[in-house]
């Protein structure tokens, strides 16, 4: 990841700079992107850019038939081209299905909820894991 050039993590939060340098795993491979704290209110440089913009959430986007920047919840408006969406950590309720609010996960039992209704992935475990341990979820269930 280090070698494109067009690659950035915005460290505006301290939080991300610590997870990057004591991360193992995924985090680790974040280690060697430049970072930087983007001043969102210039002009971006020339050129495709890639922001990695980490403990931020949208609140709106705004373009009449495209995407042309996102005002997240801090208050910052960021000019884009593109939105990627990345799923949450952490599980949310499920009309008509039990949830466990402590640990974000409906509860069962190897995948089981009940009759007819089954779980996986991390609303059945929890955020651990990549596509290999869903798999394995998966099969368990």
């Amino acid at each position: 990841l280090a070698a494109r050039g067009d690659l950035v993590v915005d460290d505006h939060d301290p939080r991300i700079t610590a997870a990057i340098d004591a991360g193992a795993g995924k985090a680790a491979l974040l280690r060697d992107v430049p970072r930087e704290a983007v001043d969102w209110s210039s002009p971006p440089p020339d050129g495709r850019r890639i922001v990695l913009r980490f403990h931020s959430s949208p609140v709106e986007f705004t373009g009449d038939t495209e995407v042309r920047s996102v005002l997240t919840s801090g208050g910052i408006e960021i000019p884009a081209g593109r939105v990627v969406r990345a799923a949450g950590f952490r599980g949310a309720p499920v009309p008509g299905l039990p949830f466990d609010g402590e640990t974000g996960t409906v509860p069962n039992e190897s995948g089981r909820v009940a009759p007819g209704t089954y779980v996986a992935g991390w609303i059945k475990r929890g955020p651990s894991g990549g596509i290999g341990t869903n798999k394995a979820c998966a099969r368990e269930t």
